[in-house]
């Protein structure tokens, strides 16, 4: 299973994707704290489908080009984050 954080417009939408089918999906308006919201609206996603971070094989980022750059920023390492210790965890057992 696997996560993709996407932004468009001012809108963060989570889906989580197994395969090329979306089985559940979360959006919200940016408000402007989504280096506070992000990880807590991850998290949340996550136990609503009762999932764990280590649950999931992998976690990306896709950005629309028109973005502000520090929005795009945090999403894009957040998600770079949690992938490599995703991998990490992986590579461990």
């Amino acid at each position: 299973m696997n996560l993709l954080i996407k932004l468009t417009e001012d809108k963060i939408i989570l889906e989580l994707r197994k395969g090329s089918g979306i089985l559940a999906d979360k959006e919200w308006v940016d408000s402007g704290n989504t280096s506070q919201e992000l990880l807590v609206g991850i998290d949340n996603f996550l136990q609503d489908n009762h999932l764990k971070v280590q649950d999931l094989q992998s976690v990306k980022a896709e950005i629309d080009e028109k973005q502000k750059y520090t929005l795009g920023r945090i999403v894009k390492i957040t998600a770079d984050t949690l992938d490599y210790c995703l991998r990490e965890e992986q590579n461990q057992l």
